[in-house]
């Protein structure tokens, strides 16, 4: 691994800036230490003799900074991954997930870091942003499996639950099965894909605010109920009234 950086003292300390390039990309990293007082303020030069042993005794401290910062590269990673339609990371996003429920420190770390990092970069929710084209190409699709895979794991990223249900509501019919097929991508956490389903909206957002680690299967199940019932105005089966009340008394329904 290779890293550049440069390095300043004062008050008695070393302060280094430096940046490595590692195999998930270039990850900045800073770090002070205390330097013996005949080191005068100043740049310090990394090639002297001193320079070189007072880093040497800093180096585990400094990769331990670089390599938090490859986990966050690699889960920054998985999540752009994942908006792309990429199977594999929207599985280990999934295990990361179930792990953190488990209990697992390090998974629970990491969840938190991704739920952070999805918050501040949300993806884009026009006609081109990757998880509504994704959802778009996975409702008409032929490959079921596929298909409640992409849905199950893009819906979530799409800022307007409307938006995802309306998309939704234009693709493949959904019946018992597919919704079934959908919840049971969620595992044990299915039940919770169920209660989103038969939930309202507000009901939805009260829960998804108390159990964030819940927001998925929740938010999921809501979002396929609707579509269900967009279809079902649109074909006739089911009453305007279904999915607008007020809408449906001024019809006289």
């Amino acid at each position: 691994m290779k890293t550049s950086a440069s390095a300043y003292v004062k008050d008695g300390k070393a302060h280094i800036l430096g940046l490595a390039q590692t195999e998930y990309g270039p990850v900045p990293f800073a770090h002070s230490f205390d330097v013996p007082g005949e080191i005068k303020t100043g740049p310090l030069d990394l090639n002297e003799p001193i320079a070189s042993q007072l880093i040497d005794a800093q180096l585990p401290q400094i990769n331990t900074i670089i390599k938090r910062g490859m986990w966050k590269q690699a889960l920054e990673g998985l999540v752009k991954r994942s908006r792309d339609g990429d199977q594999n990371a929207m599985a280990m996003i999934r295990a990361v997930g179930e792990n953190a429920r488990n209990g697992v420190k390090r998974a629970q770390e990491s969840f938190a870091f991704l739920r952070k990092y999805i918050e501040r970069n949300p993806p884009g929710t026009t006609s081109g942003g990757p998880a509504i084209k994704a959802l778009k190409e996975a409702s008409i699709g032929k490959d079921i499996e596929h298909s409640v895979s992409v849905i199950s794991t893009h819906i979530p990223h799409i800022d307007d639950p409307y938006t995802a249900a309306l998309i939704l509501s234009q693709g493949k019919k959904l019946t018992n099965e597919l919704i079934g097929s959908i919840g049971d991508q969620f595992g044990e956490d299915k039940k919770a894909f169920t209660w989103g389903y038969k939930s309202t909206g507000e009901a939805v957002v009260k829960a998804t605010t108390k159990q964030p680690e819940m927001k998925e299967p929740i938010l999921v199940g809501y979002v396929v109920c609707l579509a269900r019932t967009i279809q079902g105005v649109c074909d006739g089966t089911l009453p305007i009234s279904k999915l607008c009340p007020i809408a449906g008394a001024e019809l006289g329904e």
